[in-house]
């Protein structure tokens, strides 16, 4: 198909001609930018804030974080990922090269200051969307070895971040990030450090966009990226990431609507009403009165005339009018109960964690909840690893070992450490019931290998001379695995009912230390 001369059909991938390049060059199939029905950022090429807070008020999303029922289920979700527990994972476990290279590389990260506080800070995605760290290198010793480690480092407001777009010219890069930067920034020329830096203007603001050699400085993460709809243009830069305060703005404006509501409400009728009385006509018994009033409160006070037909023996008199709280308990529950509920459950999955709740009892919901709440926690480590794995972990390895640039190693979190101490227990029930397990599948459990002939083998004796005994009574049989066979098939007259050196020696004291790790 030719449209004004230019050829639009492409029956063959049109890099399958070219040896060794990958299908379509590397390039999408179409740029992410063209599928909206219009295109902003035209000059900068770059993505506008596609956050509704950030869209409808920038005021409204800062103040946002000074909601301390919000930041409460938000600081307890960073915390129950960023306090577990991490290691990094060779490639190939078997391989000593790899396995050193990783004890090196612990020891490397290990040297990060304060990284408990270094992994919260990029879980502040999960709120703006994304986030990033900026990363300040430093020489040092390691197990007696120069290394270039990462002392310090500087958190970098989500907001400031700003990204590329692939227009298919090829005349930006699209993975090319930019930093927001103050407009007097633009006169500072004089850089005695990296020299000269080109600032570009964006939509929102002068931006610094960082070099090839830059990027590897700074780390950036990223929380759920999702494309936007063709109608919201603005939507476009979901491409980058997507936080809470996007999911929850327009609930939490909501909360605080109602909460204003409720505030007058309580202002105007929630102490009640006094109603003054003083003669129709009388002015000076009408200052008087106010005066009166005045002295005893200045809220919810009627000053109200008596008709000359509606007088008694005194035309002076109080009412009290006792206030009805039907009203406010609505609004109340509106916001707690309603608004409140929603947005806690959105950023824990429960509420459990964070009020009391009746749950029944044998009724499973406070389990319910602990698997929800578990769930999250599984998905932020493991978008948490991923970024760790590319920012963190692979320039201190290219820094510091360039040997291994083809070497894959993982930056792992132990999310379900605490598991293990439920599973290994389990296994012992199997055991003492007579099934065949996997040494492989009980040492994985409790994160070991499996020795092999190499190996120095530490085994319980008692376990040991069972083993010996039920060979020497069984010399046709072959041994179980790990030179063990199970107790089911153990002659159960030959040993007494409780051996010293039981399968509880084995199991016992590994599940009672797993449990206290727990």
């Amino acid at each position: 198909m030719v449209i004004n001369g230019n050829r639009f059909s492409r029956p063959s991938d049109p890099a399958k001609e070219v040896r060794g390049a990958a299908p379509n060059f590397g390039r999408p199939v179409f740029p992410q930018i063209i599928t909206f029905s219009a295109m902003t950022g035209l000059i900068a090429k770059t993505y506008r804030s596609p956050d509704e807070a950030v869209k409808h008020s920038l005021e409204n999303a800062r103040f946002m974080r000074n909601d301390c029922a919000v930041m409460e289920c938000l600081e307890a979700r960073q915390r129950g990922t960023a306090l577990l527990n991490w290691h990094l994972e060779p490639e190939d476990p078997k391989d000593k090269r790899q396995k050193d290279l990783c004890e090196d590389l612990t020891a490397i990260v290990e040297r990060v200051r304060n990284f408990t506080e270094y992994r919260r800070n990029l879980l502040e995605a999960i709120w703006y969307g994304r986030y990033a760290v900026q990363h300040r290198y430093e020489w040092g010793f390691v197990k007696g070895k120069r290394r270039l480690v990462m002392r310090r480092w500087e958190p970098i407001n989500g907001d400031k971040l700003v990204f590329r777009y692939y227009d298919g010219t090829g005349d930006y890069d699209p993975d090319q990030i930019g930093v927001r930067v103050s407009v007097s920034s633009a006169s500072a020329r004089n850089d005695s450090i990296a020299g000269n830096r080109k600032l570009t203007a964006t939509d929102s603001g002068m931006a610094y966009f960082l070099e090839p050699w830059e990027r590897s400085l700074i780390a950036v993460h990223k929380h759920m990226v999702e494309d936007g709809s063709y109608e919201d243009v603005l939507s476009a830069g979901r491409i980058h990431g997507v936080g809470i305060r996007d999911r929850i703005y327009w609930t939490w404006y909501q909360k605080q609507e109602t909460m204003a509501h409720l505030m007058e409400v309580i202002e105007r009728t929630g102490t009640g009403f006094t109603i003054y009385y003083y003669p129709w006509g009388n002015k000076a018994a009408e200052d008087k009165m106010r005066e009166v009033a005045e002295t005893q409160t200045r809220n919810n006070v009627l000053l109200i005339p008596r008709m000359e037909e509606d007088q008694s023996t005194d035309a002076f008199g109080i009412d009290r009018i006792e206030p009805s709280t039907g009203g406010i308990e609505t609004l109340k529950g509106i916001v707690h109960d309603l608004l409140g509920h929603q947005i806690k459950r959105y950023i824990l999955g429960q509420t459990l964690s964070s009020e009391a709740g009746s749950t029944g009892l044998g009724s499973g919901v406070a389990d319910l909840h602990a698997e929800t709440a578990s769930r999250i926690i599984e998905y932020d480590a493991a978008n948490l690893e991923e970024t760790l794995t590319d920012e963190l972990v692979e320039p201190l390895k290219r820094f510091n070992f360039p040997w291994a640039t083809s070497i894959n190693i993982r930056f792992k979190i132990d999310v379900k450490e605490n598991e293990a101490a439920e599973k290994l227990q389990a296994y012992k029930s199997a055991w003492d019931m007579g099934a065949k397990l996997k040494a492989s599948d009980v040492m994985d459990l409790i994160g070991a290998s499996v020795p092999t002939q190499d190996d120095e083998i530490l085994q319980n004796p008692a376990m040991v001379q069972q083993a010996r005994l039920w060979e020497q009574q069984h010399p046709d049989a072959g041994g179980g695995e790990m030179g063990v066979s199970p107790s089911a098939d153990l002659p159960q007259a030959d040993l007494p009912e409780h051996p010293e050196g039981s399968v509880e020696d084995l199991f016992g004291p590994l599940a009672a230390e797993l449990q206290g790790a727990a």
